[in-house]
C-alpha cells in the first residue's frame, strides 16, 4: 500500500468517524434538552394555577375595598388608608397577571420546541478492522430503548475483476436474557457509541444466525447488501421516514457506511465501517 493510499485511508477514517460521532453527540444533546425541558414543563401547570388564584384572589379584595370605599368615603384618614390599599391591591394584582403570562408563553415555548424535536435514539459505531474474505466484522452491541441488544454483522465477498466488493450486512436484535444463548453477551456495551470491531470466523457466524433463528427472543430487522470497489464508499439505509407535530422530518432504521480497501495480495479488505442505528422513542407520526 502506498504512502498517499494510507492517508487517503486515514483521512477516511477520520472523516467517517467524525460523522458517527457527531450524529452520536447531537442526538444526545437533543435527547437531554427533552428530557430537562420535559422535567421543567412538570411543575408549570402548578405554577400557572397558583398564579391564576392569587390574580382571583386580588380581584376579589380589589371588590371588597371598593365596597368599603364607598362606605366610608365621608371618613377622611380611613379613605386615605383604603386608598393605599387599593393602590397596593392592583399593583400585586398586575404583577400576578404578568408572571402568570410569563409561565404560559414559557410553557408555550417549549411545548413548540418539544413539538420540533424527533423523539429517536440514535447509536453509532465507528470502527476500521481488517478481516479475510471468510471473516465476518460484528460492530455495535448497544442496548435499544426497548431494552433490547442490537448488533450489526458485516460480511464480504470478492467480485471478479480484483477490485469489486460485494457488502452483506445484517442488523440482529435479541433479547438481553438471549444474549447468553447466543453467544453474543461479550459483545454487548453501555452507552450509544462504540468503536469496538469483532471479526468472527465463517463458523461463529453460522452458529450465531442458527441460535438466532431457533431462539424466540432474536430477530433479523434488516439485511442490506451493496456492491462498491475498493477505495469507494457506499451506504445503504433501510428506513421508515415519518414527521414530528411541527412538520419537521425524521427517519428511524440502520443507516450503514462502508469503505473497503482490497490489500495488494488480494487475500484481506481493510473496513470503515459507521453503522448508525435511529430508534423510536414514541410511536411515530406517518
Amino acid at each position: 500500500m502506498t504512502t498517499l493510499q494510507k492517508t487517503l485511508i486515514t483521512g477516511a477514517v477520520a472523516v467517517l468517524a467524525g460523522i458517527g460521532i457527531y450524529e452520536a453527540r447531537h442526538a444526545a444533546t437533543l435527547q437531554s434538552q427533552v428530557q430537562a425541558l420535559q422535567k421543567q414543563q412538570a411543575p408549570l401547570t402548578d405554577q400557572i394555577q397558583q398564579l391564576q388564584r392569587e390574580r382571583d384572589v386580588a380581584a376579589n379584595q380589589l371588590s371588597a375595598l371598593a365596597d368599603e370605599f364607598s362606605r366610608v368615603k365621608g371618613n377622611s384618614s380611613e379613605l386615605l388608608k383604603l386608598r393605599g390599599e387599593v393602590t397596593r391591591l392592583r399593583k400585586d394584582a398586575a404583577a400576578a397577571a404578568s408572571t402568570a403570562k410569563d409561565a404560559k408563553d414559557f410553557q408555550s415555548d417549549m411545548a413548540q420546541i418539544l413539538s420540533n424535536t424527533p423523539p429517536i435514539r440514535t447509536f453509532v459505531a465507528t470502527t476500521m478492522a481488517i478481516a479475510a474474505w471468510d471473516q465476518t466484522i460484528l460492530t455495535g452491541g448497544w442496548r435499544t430503548p426497548s431494552g433490547k441488544r442490537a448488533i450489526v454483522l458485516t460480511s464480504l465477498q470478492p467480485g471478479d475483476d480484483g477490485q469489486q466488493v460485494t457488502i452483506n450486512s445484517k442488523v440482529l436484535e435479541f433479547a438481553e436474557d438471549a444474549s447468553k444463548s447466543l453467544g453474543l453477551a461479550q459483545y454487548n456495551i453501555d452507552g450509544q457509541t462504540s468503536t469496538k470491531a469483532h471479526k468472527l470466523s465463517a463458523d461463529q457466524l453460522e452458529a450465531i444466525l442458527k441460535a438466532a433463528k431457533d431462539s424466540g427472543g432474536a430477530e433479523i430487522l434488516a439485511s442490506p447488501s451493496v456492491i462498491t470497489t475498493s477505495g469507494r464508499q457506499a451506504q445503504v439505509q433501510i428506513v421508515d421516514m415519518h414527521q414530528t407535530p411541527s412538520g419537521e422530518k425524521y427517519s428511524t432504521g440502520p443507516i450503514l457506511n462502508f469503505m473497503p480497501t482490497i490489500s495488494p495480495d488480494g487475500q484481506s479488505v481493510q473496513m470503515v465501517i459507521v453503522a448508525q442505528l435511529n430508534y423510536p422513542l414514541l410511536p411515530p407520526q406517518k
